[in-house]
């Protein structure tokens, strides 16, 4: 197959994240919980190149600037998803960057619910750099950029997805564990990672996505 580039824009598709304190992801906001899993279907990125061994497909939103979330810090997170063209085997693996302007965070370890069990692993990635430092009479304050990303198993979101309603607008939550207890808790709209799977699945169908 060519390459092949399917790019949309979807501004409401913006995953959430929230320090910990705040407890506040039990429900998506309005705007989040009327897109659909077709919609977010079409948002998908899919990068196709016969020089490259993996055909990759990723829900990151388009968006202007990132969410400003309680407190200092800035974020957003994606689906991502990695298929071998030998093998034909899928990894999934959930993204989040971050834009701390608090005290350093060190997330090693990701906790989330599947199956109706608690579940705990470590982060696959964790990378953490200082920048936009300023510099005054006494000090030196810099924000803290964190990317980090952990592995899902199909399985794991092929529910997710299965809960995603039309109507409804209950978030798929996990959360990222820091070193001193300064966790973050995020989530991920069910239509999102249901729009995901989709592409992926039409993708092995050998099922075109139509833009638009």
């Amino acid at each position: 197959m060519k390459l092949n580039t399917i790019k949309l824009s979807l501004l409401a598709s913006l995953t959430l994240m929230l320090p910990q304190a705040a407890n506040a992801l039990e429900r998506l906001p309005a705007s989040l919980a009327r897109i659909t899993a077709q919609q977010s279907m079409q948002a998908v990125s899919i990068h196709d190149d016969q020089l490259e061994p993996h055909i990759t497909f990723s829900s990151q939103p388009v968006h202007a600037k990132s969410l400003h979330l309680p407190g200092e810090v800035y974020g957003d997170s994606h689906v991502y998803a990695e298929l071998d063209r030998a093998s034909g085997k899928v990894t999934f693996r959930v993204w989040n960057e971050l834009v701390n302007s608090e005290a350093h965070r060190e997330f090693r370890r990701v906790h989330f619910v599947a199956g109706g069990q608690h579940r705990a692993q470590d982060l696959t990635i964790a990378r953490a750099w200082t920048d936009n430092c300023v510099t005054d009479d006494t000090s030196t304050r810099c924000d803290q950029r964190i990317r980090v990303a952990f592995d899902v198993p199909e399985q794991v979101l092929r529910e997710v997805a299965a809960s995603y309603r039309a109507d409804a607008n209950a978030p798929w939550r996990y959360r990222l564990k820091d070193a001193h207890g300064r966790d973050v808790t995020a989530a991920l709209a069910p239509a999102e990672v249901a729009g995901l799977l989709a592409a992926v699945d039409a993708y092995r169908g050998g099922t075109a996505i139509k833009q638009g």
